[in-house]
């Protein structure tokens, strides 16, 4: 059955034992960026931020990946192991890719997060634990998920953790997305056009 708004809520509140990660991108003034955060029950939480760039050079799906990854790399750099550890983020679409790609991932982000979770697995093997990807109703009423999205606000804003705390891979700027980059070209052309046109003599 698919999740839904219901489902996630009632999940979250039956989680609080758990350590949860929630991760969230956000878009302000055509900036992007990423954030995710892990709650232990009696604990400070721990967040990361990762800001990307112009939007013109990532598109949504990457940045969400970007939050995985960092939702990832909070997991494997915590030292108290526990039987449940639940990740979530607001965008079905990133989980279904994940799941889709385990055996092959196309992507050079699903690849990274892919590893991150075979590592983790291999790791912990044998101490009962099990990893959940889970998709979490935005704007829900959910505390953490609230939280989450303010943080990734101030990542799109600028904000990013000292780089010796991020995944290696986020140490340096991500590759520029080609695909970002046509639908931005696209973009400018279409305005382009239809400022010449309504300019233009037939256009009038």
């Amino acid at each position: 059955m698919l999740p839904n708004k219901e489902s996630s809520i009632k999940e979250a509140k039956e989680a609080v034992k758990e350590i949860q990660v929630f991760t969230d991108r956000s878009v302000i003034n055509n900036k992007v960026g990423a954030a995710a955060l892990l709650t232990r029950w009696g604990k400070d939480h721990h967040i990361l931020h990762y800001h990307l760039s112009n939007m013109d050079k990532y598109n949504i799906y990457e940045v969400e990946l970007v939050g995985l990854m960092l939702g990832m790399h909070l997991i494997k750099t915590e030292k108290v192991a526990r039987h449940h550890t639940a990740i979530g983020t607001d965008n079905q679409a990133a989980i279904s890719t994940v799941q889709k790609e385990l055996s092959t991932p196309q992507h050079y982000l699903v690849a990274e997060i892919i590893h991150s979770i075979k590592l983790l697995n291999r790791q912990r093997k044998g101490k009962n634990y099990m990893l959940t990807l889970r998709w979490m109703a935005g704007h829900a009423g959910i505390d953490r998920n609230e939280l989450i999205d303010k943080e990734a606000k101030s990542a799109a804003k600028g904000k990013s953790t000292d780089p010796k705390l991020l995944p290696h891979i986020l140490r340096w700027k991500l590759k520029v997305s080609a695909l970002a980059l046509k639908q931005g070209q696209y973009k400018h052309t279409i305005e382009k056009w239809r400022k010449t046109w309504k300019n233009a003599w037939r256009g009038k």
